[in-house]
């Protein structure tokens, strides 16, 4: 089982300047990605990919803080199109505390399982690790934040509806041995899982000059170049606890060199009012020798 990861070394860094109480705690990676989470199973992220939150303590003192895992409304903003954690129990921290010795770091590690449902299949999610609040007393009261995006494993097939407002399947549209000027045909189901009826604008979500496209993109896919290289249904009406299938082409021009190459577009849905979703169209070309 492929479990990816994506991760962001950026540190998140709090300060206090008192000079009699000077604390300073930096933690990194700031955000991270894990793709291809399969339900039922129980993951320990250090033991899977390697990650682990480094806590570095430049002071001259050894410093204890609190780990936790939270929603991210409760604290502040995240990534379009990834919904919350339904339960962020899901995610643990292996230890409530961890304590940094002075002038070093220490590390946090992770688990991850979420439930064995089929509905639990084909989600976009995110949740909020927090380091801070010092556990020993009369500690200052810092502390940093690093999102963690849950993307579970994308299947066709499953007979439940998606979980959320918004359901996608599959939530990655894979097209294999795609070659120039041969078009490709999919689709992928919209469920309105809400009581009332909505309309769904469909937009790639890579046209957004501002976005950092390196908080979505899969490894070890590039963005598609142009984006008319894959076409969808731009808007559809669903009826309230109804679904539509929505029509994705792929046709690649017939004159591009596109050998071993792997391509990527990521197709945001916006209800009207609500929560948004999106799915991912991955093209697989063959190398030299298919």
């Amino acid at each position: 089982m492929r479990f990816w990861i994506h991760i962001f070394i950026l540190l998140g860094a709090l300060s206090c300047g008192n000079p009699a109480n000077a604390a300073s705690l930096k933690v990194g990676p700031a955000h991270f990605i894990v793709h291809n989470v399969e339900p039922g199973r129980l993951y320990n992220i250090f033991e899977e990919t390697g990650l682990r939150l480094t806590i570095f303590n430049e002071d001259p003192v050894a410093r204890t803080w609190s780990l936790r895992v939270s929603r991210p409304s409760e604290r502040g903003t995240w990534e379009a199109g990834y919904g919350e954690i339904p339960e962020p129990a899901w995610c643990r921290f292996n230890n409530d505390t961890v304590t940094v010795p002075a002038g070093g770091k220490a590390y946090a590690t992770l688990t991850l399982a979420v439930p064995n449902e089929e509905r639990y299949y084909n989600q976009h999610w995110v949740a909020t690790l927090t380091v801070g609040g010092q556990a020993e007393h009369g500690g200052i009261g810092l502390e940093v934040d690093i999102r963690m995006q849950i993307e579970t494993k994308s299947h066709p097939d499953v007979s439940a509806t998606p979980a959320g407002d918004l359901g996608i399947k599959p939530s990655i549209l894979g097209f294999d041995h795609v070659r120039p000027g041969e078009g490709r045909n999919g689709q992928v189901i919209l469920y309105n899982n809400t009581g009332e009826k909505h309309t769904y604008t469909l937009r790639s979500l890579l046209e957004d000059g501002s976005l950092d496209r390196s908080r979505y993109l899969t490894y070890p896919y590039r963005a598609m170049p142009d984006g008319t290289w894959a076409s969808w249904t731009r808007e559809v009406t669903i009826a309230a606890g109804a679904s539509a299938a929505v029509p994705v082409q792929v046709l690649l021009p017939a004159r591009l060199d596109a050998r071993g190459q792997r391509w990527e577009n990521i197709v945001l849905v916006e209800p009207d009012k609500g929560s948004m979703g999106f799915f991912r169209i991955q093209v697989n070309c063959p190398g030299k020798k298919d």
